[in-house]
């Protein structure tokens, strides 16, 4: 059930910065640190974000196997926040959640990471507030915890020359390695030509040597001239290195009828663009603080 304008000042407040996040590039589901609210029966929770085929984002509120009661009902609240800390979108429900239940909503991608990506992702980070309580009910203080994620996501432009490219046998393999700086796994690129259909076709193929890391990557791959002009560009998004890529991108007479351009002794140029997710890299609670009433003025104490 939605609750509408609910107000309280007496709520655990979780809040999780999510850095490092232009786009949401990762291999799998992306899960905040895990916290304990000791006045909600000692109910273990974390929050967690899934892209869906880069359209839409999940937002999910799990709870964990912990040792509260089966059941118990809540009133939750969730907010981005803004550069300046103030909550914008808030959703709050309220409803009884189980063990290992969760609760979760969607978002469309465009609109987080381009129509709105001034609001939402000051310094390419998003920010994201989780206020729960009892319904009425007060508890004897107010509690926050700050946590913070940092996902890997590296921007590669290289350029891979194939050399003795008119005289390639078919289906040798010319590799390319594409070495992490955040020291995450690596990608491995292969170029060969093979025939298809008495067509003989270049085709890249891209993994990696480790099938248990997985990376996610957008990628565009262009053969270029001398003066560093694309031809054949192809794009390609949203792909898992735990799937068979291999993309074909032309056919080799394509090449050979522009050689005089395209291969200046004999040397193909590929020009290739990559956006790499490797997920999360970093990720910890950075500091919790519960202030008792005592030590405060309810009247101008104010959680947004």
């Amino acid at each position: 059930m939605e609750v509408k304008e609910v107000n309280t000042q007496t709520a655990y407040t979780y809040i999780w910065a999510i850095e490092n996040c232009p786009i949401l590039l990762a291999p799998e589901i992306i899960k905040s640190p895990v916290f304990q609210v000791d006045f909600l029966q000692n109910t273990k929770w974390h929050i967690a974000i899934e892209g869906i085929e880069e359209q839409i984002i999940r937002f999910f509120i799990v709870r964990e196997k912990d040792q509260g009661s089966d059941s118990i009902e809540l009133v939750f609240e969730i907010s981005f926040l803004s550069f300046e800390g103030l909550p914008f979108e808030t959703r709050s429900y309220q409803f009884k959640i189980a063990q290992c239940d969760s609760l979760e909503y969607e978002r469309s991608m465009d609109y987080i990471f381009r129509i709105k990506r001034t609001e939402y992702l000051a310094n390419d980070t998003l920010t994201l507030r989780c206020r729960m309580w009892r319904p009425k009910t007060h508890v004897s203080g107010i509690s926050l915890c700050y946590a913070r994620t940092r996902l890997g996501l590296e921007k590669r432009t290289f350029f891979w020359g194939i050399r003795d490219f008119s005289h390639l046998q078919k289906e040798k393999k010319e590799f390319y390695l594409v070495k992490s700086f955040e020291g995450t796994q690596s990608l491995s690129l292969a170029l060969f030509v093979k025939k298809v259909n008495d067509v003989e076709c270049v085709f890249i193929k891209v993994c990696t040597n480790d099938a248990t890391n997985l990376l996610r990557f957008n990628c565009e791959i262009s053969v270029i001239n001398g003066r560093g002009k694309k031809f054949f560009r192809r794009k390609y998004t949203d792909l898992l290195t735990s799937t068979n890529n291999i993309f074909r991108l032309l056919q080799k007479k394509d090449i050979m009828d522009r050689k005089t351009k395209l291969l200046p002794n004999d040397v193909l140029t590929v020009r290739c663009e990559f956006q790499i997710g490797s997920g999360v890299i970093w990720s910890k609670i950075e500091h919790c603080v519960l202030l008792p009433f005592s030590e405060i003025d309810i009247g101008n104490f104010n959680l947004y």
